[in-house]
């Protein structure tokens, strides 16, 4: 399931599909496509792609009709990007009506997998906790069980923010100053 376009990905799309400046003229300059505009751009035996917005489309989903729903939403950032994410300390009430449908869709035997990163709190060397209250939320309110934890490593990106003096983040107590 893919979560958001950005303007430009959008009329890339429409175009190379011959959709055109009628549907940009009626969503503007948003990312958000009203439900009746919501188009199926390519349909294969395995599945389809949808353009929409995520959640009017998993309305629209049959109960208990989904084997696999793998995705990766937008994460809970410390700074708001294009595409309209929520902040990480809001994270979890966002994501709550999507977890319902997901869980509404998805077949008694079928799996959802989600791709989440996590995020640092400005001013520390610690990491958010949004991503492991999201896994709560989904186990203790959505009654979703945790099977399995998946850990991406990308050999391109630092482990840790940009630090100086030679510090190295470690776990520690909330008592001790931050660094």
């Amino acid at each position: 399931m893919r979560w958001t376009l950005s303007v430009e990905d959008m009329v890339a799309q429409c175009e190379i599909r011959g959709v055109g400046k009628e549907l940009l003229s009626k969503i503007g300059g948003t990312c958000k496509i009203p439900a009746e505009l919501m188009m199926t751009f390519h349909k294969t035996k395995h599945g389809e792609i949808v353009l929409g917005d995520s959640l009017d489309f998993l309305t629209s989903v049959d109960a208990g009709s989904v084997d696999l729903v793998i995705t990766s939403p937008p994460f809970g950032l410390v700074r708001k990007k294009d595409y309209g994410n929520v902040e990480s300390h809001e994270y979890v009430e966002w994501f709550k009506p999507f977890g319902k449908e997901l869980k509404r869709i998805l077949k008694p035997s079928g799996s959802l997998v989600i791709d989440i990163g996590g995020a640092w709190i400005p001013g520390q060397l610690t990491r958010s906790l949004y991503h492991f209250e999201l896994a709560i939320m989904l186990c203790r309110e959505l009654e979703f069980y945790l099977a399995r934890e998946f850990f991406w490593w990308n050999p391109s990106k630092p482990l840790m923010p940009v630090l100086t003096n030679n510090a190295i983040p470690h776990w520690r107590n909330r008592e001790q100053p931050h660094a």
